[in-house]
């Protein structure tokens, strides 16, 4: 109201008042209100005029979902089962150690169910060479591991590449979080960089 003008702030010592201005400060308000809405109708047709041409077709929406914890690592690494492509990307954390190991194995049981597959590229001796899964068909036949030197790549966080989809976690300052973008356009760069790196890659075993 203050900023309006119809009420005054008078500040004395040790204390604040407030008190109604004069009511022809009401006129005054309308007046520039009028002023302001006659520069609104001059300026109108310039802004119908750009919406117009604007471009009637895009490449769809994209929406972005953020995850936190534990549980919302989880929630991420579900939605990949429901890939109709392959799943790409690069590996730094343990789905282990992540959220948990019977988690992480009926996530591999899953893969192998729904005939998923994927290739991931990680950092030379970042895996451990006991197994990380006793699911050995899921090994043998829906998972492809290679190894890039850090010089041509360093990975520290984990990304995941389907569909139109490129998400990634990351754990950061005690945090644990994710991000999953839904755009067509960003999954088939980052689908395309993925590819040259892993003809760079070193199979594993």
């Amino acid at each position: 109201l203050v900023t309006l003008g119809v009420v005054k702030k008078g500040i004395g010592y040790k204390s604040t008042s407030f008190e109604a201005s004069p009511a022809e400060n009401l006129k005054i308000l309308l007046h520039q209100k009028e002023i302001d809405l006659k520069e609104m109708q001059k300026d109108l047709p310039d802004v119908i005029d750009t919406i117009k041409h604007l471009p009637k077709e895009t490449t769809g929406p994209t929406k972005v979902f953020y995850y936190h914890g534990a549980s919302g690592l989880r929630q991420l690494l579900w939605n990949t089962l429901s890939a109709t492509t392959e799943v790409v990307g690069y590996g730094y954390g343990d789905w282990n150690k992540g959220v948990g190991k019977r988690f992480a194995e009926k996530l591999r049981d899953e893969c192998v169910q729904r005939n998923r597959h994927s290739r991931e590229l990680q950092n030379e001796n970042q895996h451990t060479k006991e197994p990380f899964t006793e699911n050995t068909v899921y090994l043998s036949k829906h998972y492809k591991l290679r190894e890039i030197p850090r010089n041509v790549l360093i990975i520290n966080h984990d990304t995941y590449i389907y569909d139109d989809v490129f998400a990634f976690y990351h754990y950061f300052r005690g945090e644990l979080f994710g991000v999953e973008i839904h755009n067509a356009e960003i999954a088939k760069t980052q689908k395309q960089i993925f590819e040259i790196l892993w003809k760079q890659g070193k199979k594993v075993g």
